[in-house]
Formats: C-alpha cells, sequence, structure tokens
C-alpha cells in the first residue's frame, strides 16, 4: 500500500492535488515550487525513485548511470545536500549531474 501523505502534503491537500492534476500539460507533473522534505522523508523518495536501492550504493556504479540517477533524485525535489548525505557523493559531482 503507498502512502499518500507526502504527496498530498505537497500538493495542499485533496482539493489541491485535484487541481495540480486537472492544471497539468503534455502529462508533465512538476511542482512549481520546491518544499523543503525531511531527511527521512528525502530518504523514502530516494529509495522510490531509485527503485529500492540503497541511496549509498550510488558510489559503485558507473559515471553515466550514477549521474542519471543523481539527476532523477534532484528532480524528484531532493536538495543537492540532501542527496550528499543520502548517497555520500560529493555535492560537485551532484550539482554537475543535475544539470545534464
Amino acid at each position: 500500500m503507498a502512502k499518500t501523505s507526502l504527496l498530498l502534503d505537497m500538493c495542499g491537500g485533496r482539493e489541491g492535488f485535484v487541481a495540480f492534476s486537472a492544471g497539468a500539460q503534455d502529462g508533465s507533473y512538476r511542482f512549481s515550487q520546491r518544499t523543503r522534505v525531511s531527511d527521512a522523508e528525502a530518504q523514502e523518495i530516494a529509495r522510490a525513485v531509485l527503485g529500492g536501492l540503497d541511496p549509498i550504493d550510488l558510489k559503485a556504479l558507473g559515471r553515466e548511470r550514477r549521474n542519471a540517477l543523481l539527476f532523477d533524485l534532484k528532480e524528484a525535489g531532493l536538495s543537492v545536500r540532501q542527496i550528499e548525505r543520502l548517497t555520500g557523493i560529493g555535492r560537485g559531482t551532484i550539482a554537475k549531474a543535475s544539470q545534464s
């Protein structure tokens, strides 16, 4: 069973989610405002984005795959510093990967 509380909080509740979904154009769902999430929530988001892969394991991946996943984490709304704490990868590497 999926937890919806984080998504609903980001949208401002059920009504906000419905409005957000109705207003999405071309199937693109991106939040215009970044909201700060706790490190515990960041861990949950990271595991979902990484398909269950432990964020610390990104270090062992090849550069291309690692950078693609770092980009995905940034796109999911995590800050560079949160990604750094979760993965152990330096801010400079994360910043470069998230610009791709």
